[in-house]
């Protein structure tokens, strides 16, 4: 190679490591920022985690029906361990008022013995929750009829369902659902839950559902509303007789 041509080859070389050093700085940036936030998620989550286990270890036996984690799957899971945060990162119709995140708790056997509801917009994921015995079982049960049932010391598998409506008997094709199993385990001395990871993947094919089962989440919506509305009236009772 003679000496004008090692020359040229020289420049072509520094010339296309100006260009890739942008790339790969802006490349090297992107990680650092997404490991940042993997780890702000991780401190988040296990905080959250820590404080509501150390509640829940003081909960009566039979209090706790159902307890784990709500993870909104994003992309590559070990790149995104944690997920999406915000339910309208899968979908913007989940950014609506109506949105709501349903859990559904069911035993071995039979309809789905508790349930609960929140808003999306209130909420970031990874959500950490619980069932709890005196607060969200569904008709016929009563909290001494689980604490004699069988369901009490058996698996509870646990769904949780994504919503653009504020209904479940009322589905949109925009749904998704997830779901794990809560087992009975004693921890510290204490008969508690085991912690379930449920990942939310899976669209729901509502047009499958069997007429039953739409009576069935009427009245697991009926039970949400009336629920929601003794809060309510509790909550406006509280304030009046503190005014």
């Amino acid at each position: 190679m003679s000496p004008t041509q090692r020359t040229q080859s020289f420049i072509k070389s520094v010339d296309a490591a100006e260009v890739l050093a942008p790339a790969n700085s802006l490349q090297s940036q992107l990680k650092a920022l997404q490991q940042d936030r993997v780890l702000q998620q991780k401190q988040q989550l296990e905080e959250k985690q820590q404080n509501l286990l150390t509640k829940q270890l003081q909960y009566p036996e039979g209090r706790l029906i159902s307890r784990g984690v709500i993870i909104l799957t994003a992309g590559d899971p070990v790149t995104y361990p944690y997920g999406f945060t915000s339910a309208a990162d899968v979908d913007p119709q989940f950014a609506s008022d109506t949105s709501t995140l349903f859990i559904l708790g069911v035993g071995r056997e039979g309809p789905p013995l508790a349930a609960k509801s929140y808003p999306l917009k209130d909420i970031q994921f990874p959500f950490v929750f619980e069932l709890l015995s005196n607060e969200d079982l569904l008709f016929p049960y009563t909290e001494d009829a689980w604490l004699k049932s069988d369901n009490a010391k058996d698996s509870i598998a646990t769904t949780a369902i994504l919503s653009s409506s504020n209904q479940l008997s009322a589905p949109a094709n925009t749904e998704r659902y997830g779901f794990g199993l809560s087992e009975p385990i004693t921890f510290a001395g204490v008969l508690t839950r085991s912690s379930t990871n449920i990942g939310v993947t899976g669209k729901i094919d509502s047009s499958l559902y069997t007429q039953e089962e739409t009576d069935l989440l009427a009245g697991i919506d009926r039970a949400l509303d009336m629920k929601k509305s003794t809060i309510s009236s509790a909550a406006g009772a509280k304030l009046s007789s503190a005014k």
